[in-house]
């Protein structure tokens, strides 16, 4: 097997999951109930730069336990295939490559927010405040 960057990865997820909304698109859908939207960030990151209101959390290292609908540790608010999910990251990388992996797992409506909370952060839609 020829070797692949992270780069290439990240092209191919993102060839894959097609239209990636802005945080005003992401922002709208999710407040008329259309989406759910999902914080893959660590907590620590979390607690410093703040959240999205409303936002379910799940670290990208459990991401995909949170979602599988037949694992045990499943969160059953995003655990069904056909949940319109938008993921998100600090700047729109890593929710790229998780949303790629629940595509793989059989989601057929997750993509991820481009730009990422950071960008949610600078369109000054609403936030909650970091955790002192």
């Amino acid at each position: 097997m020829a070797r692949r960057t992270i780069a290439d990865l990240l092209a191919e997820a993102r060839e894959q999951l097609g239209h990636r909304p802005s945080p005003q698109e992401a922002h709208a859908t999710a407040a008329a109930g259309e989406a759910i939207l999902v914080d893959v960030r660590a907590g620590d990151v979390l607690a410093r730069d703040g959240r999205i209101p409303d936002a379910i959390h799940h670290q990208r290292t459990v991401i995909e336990w949170r979602a599988d609908p037949e694992c045990e540790w499943r969160d059953e608010r995003i655990a069904d295939l056909d949940a319109p999910l938008i993921l998100f990251c600090s700047q729109g990388y890593a929710s790229s490559l998780a949303a790629q992996t629940l595509r793989e797992m059989g989601f057929t409506r997750v993509t991820d927010m481009d730009g990422g909370f950071d960008a949610w952060k600078e369109q000054g839609l609403p936030t909650l405040p970091p955790v002192d």
